[in-house]
């Protein structure tokens, strides 16, 4: 080959390799190295999530024509959210944008669209558009950086006015459609065509009654929900225009039974040897007798959904996106009960908190102590740590420690909470009121020992879950399964993550992504599946405590074992 052929052989391949450049906006995209895409779909993946250009900078964006948005408000996730799978409000339809159908020409998929089409009140403008959607070709590079841009969809329509027209680079659009690309394209872990397997933790510690309770509802939910689906598997086309369209989507559940046991610094690496042998797609329930952090920084860093555990010390600060909870639990108890002392007329003249060492004790004191600080510095607030009740003990009987009348004492017993309230219902106190938390109530009410008529508690349950018309549902349900409640509270939050899961996988077809699930979790609890645990439970997008109040109540003395309210609901 002469020098001159060659020269023409090279400038060809410089212009085709320019033209493709030109073509992807990025020499990142097509022919780039492993370390050079797993970049670019890190680039991608913050664009997304974060609304961070590929320069550093906050994406910006106008929205319906004349509302300008940058940063986290123009991210991409905040209206199809994290699975990509989209989302429903306000009379808006947030389609999917996931890999698979983004880059897929358009279909139409009634048993994807039913919660919309079906299980929403929306006003009829939604409901035209889902029953005649616009049908489009596959997304390219070219018409998606169209649609980002200047809100036209890959057939040249209009997207909704909604849709945020945005100021992207070509590096930008080649991350966003690299990101897009690989967004719930893969199912996750824990499913297979016929099974789908869930866990629920323990610690060794927890009381065996209370283990059994939240077992033996576990297992015979899901057992009943086996049943139900090999009954309708059994059966073709017994429901043509509904129920018959999800069967051959459903999956068999199963459930794995992890136990820690030793110091809770090792428990991370327990859970994480129980999910190598057996993965999950999600852990529901359970109970351990310290804070949940361990279970939940593994379910966030795994991305596992952490379905409502029962816990009294869940993860506040750092929370994380795949852990949700029942409430704040002791520090939202401190939290309500600081406003109710705020308010209080006339104010105490002292406050004394009694706080165990523990983590039961320490985390609702100090949380005490800064909530106070904020709402009334002018209060005095005494704090005194005990380590068991030997030391409590000697602190009643020192002459020394006389509260007042006008004092308001306040115990957080810690972990022995049986031990601390006895000790406490049997001490002669001048104070007329001694307040305690909740997870004092079922040791009070089963004390043999004298109650006295100045214990106040913070109830963050409903007073009386009987009274809710469907706990009577749930009654029936476990009665006719020959199930003991003796646990109620326990075994109605079991009930209420299992129901809730259920009702969340019935509505996610085949797309077994545990984002996914945690999104239609936030969507289902504003439905009434509440047995009555709460007064109120619901999630928004992002939130991960369903309850977020509490009452101040008092033993009711015409009514042994019941309560009465002293105050409202308090969200604090």
């Amino acid at each position: 080959m002469t020098q001159s052929l060659r020269s023409k052989h090279l400038w060809a391949g410089l212009f085709l390799a320019n033209i493709t450049l030109l073509t992807l906006g990025t020499v990142y995209a097509v022919h780039a190295t492993e370390p050079d895409k797993n970049a670019l779909l890190t680039l991608g993946h913050r664009l997304y999530q974060e609304g961070i250009t590929v320069s550093g900078t906050p994406v910006q964006a106008i929205s319906q024509e004349d509302i300008h948005i940058s940063g986290a408000q123009a991210a991409c996730a905040k209206c199809h959210r994290a699975s990509g799978f989209g989302s429903s409000e306000g009379g808006y339809y947030v389609p999917p944008i996931t890999g698979p159908i983004l880059f897929s020409p358009r279909q139409l998929e009634r048993t994807r669209l039913f919660p919309e089409l079906f299980q929403q009140v929306q006003p009829p403008g939604f409901y035209a558009r889902l029953h005649q959607p616009h049908m489009r070709p596959a997304y390219t590079l070219e018409s998606l950086s169209l649609a980002l841009r200047q809100g036209k969809d890959s057939e040249g329509q209009d997207l909704a006015a909604i849709m945020p027209h945005y100021e992207l680079t070509d590096k930008d659009v080649a991350a966003l459609s690299a990101y897009l690309s690989h967004l719930s394209s893969q199912i996750d872990p824990g499913t297979n065509d016929h099974e789908i397997r869930f866990a629920t933790v323990f610690s060794e510690d927890v009381p065996a009654g209370d283990r059994e309770a939240v077992l033996r509802t576990m297992q015979a939910y899901i057992a009943w929900n086996n049943q139900n689906l090999r009954q309708d598997r059994a059966r073709s086309n017994f429901s043509p225009y509904h129920r018959s369209d999800f069967v051959p989507l459903e999956r068999l559940w199963s459930l794995s039974v992890w136990t820690v046991t030793g110091p809770k610094d090792t428990w991370r690496q327990q859970i994480e040897e129980y999910h190598r042998h057996t993965p999950v797609f999600a852990v529901i329930g359970g109970m351990v007798q310290e804070s949940w952090a361990p279970i939940a920084a593994f379910c966030d860093d795994q991305k596992i959904p952490c379905l409502f555990p029962n816990t009294d010390l869940p993860v506040i600060e750092a929370q994380g996106q795949y852990t949700m909870y029942f409430s704040e639990g002791l520090t939202l108890e401190a939290k309500v009960l600081a406003h109710f002392l705020a308010t209080m007329n006339p104010p105490p003249q002292r406050i004394i908190q009694l706080s165990a060492k523990d983590a039961f004790g320490s985390t609702p004191s100090k949380t005490l102590e800064d909530s106070l600080r904020t709402l009334r510095p002018d209060f005095q607030l005494e704090t005194i740590k005990f380590l068991d009740h030997s030391e409590l003990s000697a602190l009643f009987a020192d002459q020394t420690f006389q509260p007042s009348d006008k004092d308001v004492l306040i115990v957080w017993p810690g972990a022995d909470a049986q031990t601390t309230i006895d000790q406490i219902v049997q001490t002669q106190s001048n104070s007329n009121m001694i307040i305690l938390p909740s997870r004092a109530i079922l040791p009070v009410s089963s004390s043999s020992a004298r109650t006295a008529d100045n214990l106040f508690f913070i109830e963050p349950h409903e007073i009386s879950v009987a009274s809710h018309p469907r706990s009577f549902i749930v009654r029936a349900w476990m009665r006719t399964r020959g199930i003991e409640i003796d646990r109620p509270l326990l075994q109605f939050q079991t009930f209420y993550a299992l129901s809730l899961v259920d009702a969340a996988l019935g509505n996610i077809r085949e797309d077994f992504y545990r984002d996914y699930l945690i999104e239609r979790i936030e969507r289902e609890s504003e439905k009434d599946l509440n047995p009555g645990i709460y007064p109120r439970l619901a999630l928004g997008p992002m939130q991960r405590f369903a309850s977020k109040g509490a009452y101040i109540v008092r033993l009711d003395p015409e009514h042994p074992g019941n309560f009465l309210a002293i105050s409202d609901w308090i969200v604090p």
